[in-house]
């Protein structure tokens, strides 16, 4: 509308406003502001807010606490807009969000609004549930409230929401990859949706740092990363790491548990009896692969001299008669070992 057509508009709703009809002191409101006369806009504001007009509220409530037409005054402004917002006001419900002293109480005047379709709430809802502020951290439904306020123009929520399922076609390639064994194809596609901060995607990076798949080996980062990810309320992870707590505690409670148990009499009597036995193995071992040597040696040497004095030269046949007494050596190794065996474990005894 023209600035003529505006004022043409007031003439005719100026006597109904007058003998108090409250539309049309809210439309005078209205028309006010968009002519810039923002004291005229306050007057017929108020007029329309003392009969209970929720929107009337709200905009004299914006007026008071930005001072345009009326003396700055954020109490007042604050207990117009509460009046509105509990009329069922969406953009005053809105206003309550972007006015709330915790993300919990945002929350809660965000969702009031956003259910009534208003596109601001829904994205300003949808950044809360996507960071975990004041609410339960939930993408799924950070993705469905930006698609919402997308659906109706909010730029910024649509961009949200393609970065969400760009989070999600990269998480979903990598687990295929991981289950088919393409760890190191895993790895990339987790490491780009973990720079986002995916709590997903850190755990299962993590993983594969833990087990060394398709990355080198690095405990420290593995814990370093599964723990982000249960800081962002990932519960595979908080799962990983009580299990991992309590692991270590069984393993630090066996470990005490044996050395008590090694500095009792019992565990001393043990210990020694483990230290002969080493001891033993230790020698018997040596012995029978010295044995079977020896013996080999021996019996080679006595084949090669045998044949030598039975044939007075050197020939085939001495060849022969060497490598059979070589194998005879290596057998009579062998039976001296298993008897020595038999002996020690009858002296472990």
């Amino acid at each position: 509308m023209t600035e003529q057509e505006i004022r043409q508009a007031i003439l005719q709703a100026q006597d109904k406003a007058e003998q108090g009809d409250v539309i049309s002191q809210h439309f005078l409101g209205i028309s006010y502001l968009e002519l810039k006369d923002f004291v005229m806009a306050a007057k017929w504001f108020e007029k329309a807010a003392e009969q209970g007009y929720a929107d009337a509220q709200l905009r004299l409530g914006l007026q008071y606490s930005t001072g345009l037409g009326v003396p700055e005054d954020k109490m007042k402004s604050i207990e117009l807009i509460d009046k509105a917002a509990e009329q069922g006001c969406t953009r005053a419900q809105f206003q309550k969000g972007l006015l709330a002293n915790d993300n919990a109480e945002a929350a809660k005047w965000f969702e009031k609004a956003a259910e009534q379709g208003d596109a601001d709430a829904q994205y300003e809802l949808g950044l809360l549930y996507l960071n975990g502020d004041g609410v339960q951290k939930d993408k799924i439904r950070a993705g469905q409230w930006f698609y919402k306020a997308g659906e109706q123009g909010n730029e910024k929520a649509k961009e949200s929401y393609s970065r969400i399922q760009v989070e999600k076609l990269f998480l979903s390639n990598g687990i295929d990859a991981y289950k088919t064994g393409n760890y190191v194809k895993a790895v990339e596609l987790f490491k780009k949706v973990a720079e986002k901060g995916n709590e997903m995607a850190l755990f299962l990076l993590g993983t594969l740092y833990k087990e060394g798949k398709g990355v080198t080996k690095d405990t420290i980062k593995a814990n370093e990363l599964i723990s982000k990810a249960a800081a962002q309320g990932c519960k595979e992870a908080k799962d990983w790491l009580e299990k991992e707590e309590l692991e270590q505690k069984e393993r630090v409670k066996k470990e005490r548990e044996h050395q008590e148990w090694l500095a009792s009499e019992e565990g001393q009597k043990w210990q020694s009896k483990e230290d002969r036995r080493k001891k033993l193995e230790k020698i018997s071992s040596g012995i029978i692969g010295k044995s079977s040597l020896i013996s080999a040696i021996i019996c080679a040497i006595i084949g090669v001299v045998g044949a030598i004095i039975a044939y007075d030269k050197v020939t085939i046949n001495v060849l022969i008669y060497a490598i059979g007494f070589a194998i005879a050596g290596v057998i009579m190794g062998i039976v001296i070992g298993i008897i020595l065996k038999i002996i020690i474990a009858i002296l472990k005894r």
